[in-house]
């Protein structure tokens, strides 16, 4: 080792291990690591420098396409219902005594189907007699009646009085 510069310092030389390590090749590992660091620091970029713009609402949301598959569901609901009562109806064979029955429970149902209109009608219900035209006529009835009585009786008095015999003792 040589001593250089006015003071004659020693600059020691490095070791052959340690220049062999600084001067060493990347290995692959390192090599994808570094890739993977800078991949996601260009991606951190873009997105930090990125600027959201909204697409407009397309209009065929606004419209309430819903609303009309119901009507429509329900609409070919009632189609099936009523085609399928026809294609009953055409095919239907009841028996013989279908009809008699049928008719038997419609006027068990209806209980007024026999009687004509004259029994439909309600009850006949007469109004209340008027007081003036009852109250006044029956008391005086009374009255009459009571003052006859009372002479009958006065008279039967009379006459029986009059029948009376004293006896002879008397």
């Amino acid at each position: 080792m040589a001593k250089k510069g006015r003071y004659g310092i020693t600059v020691p030389k490095p070791f052959a291990f340690d220049i062999r390590e600084k001067v060493r090749p990347k290995s692959i590992r390192e090599r994808k690591i570094e890739e993977m660091i800078a991949e996601k620091r260009l991606d951190e970029e873009r997105k930090i420098t990125h600027t959201f713009r909204s697409k407009p609402i397309p209009p065929e949301v606004l419209i309430p396409r819903y609303q009309s598959i119901i009507d429509k569901n329900e609409e070919r609901r009632l189609k099936v219902k009523q085609d399928s009562i026809q294609i009953t109806k055409i095919r239907e064979a009841p028996f013989s005594f279908w009809e008699r029955d049928k008719h038997k429970r419609n006027r068990t149902m209806d209980p007024d189907a026999g009687t004509n209109d004259e029994c439909k009608r309600p009850p006949f219900k007469a109004n209340r007699i008027p007081i003036a035209c009852s109250v006044l006529i029956y008391d005086q009835k009374i009255k009459k009646e009571k003052e006859e009585r009372d002479i009958r009786i006065q008279k039967a008095n009379e006459i029986s009085s009059a029948r009376i015999k004293m006896p002879p003792r008397m």
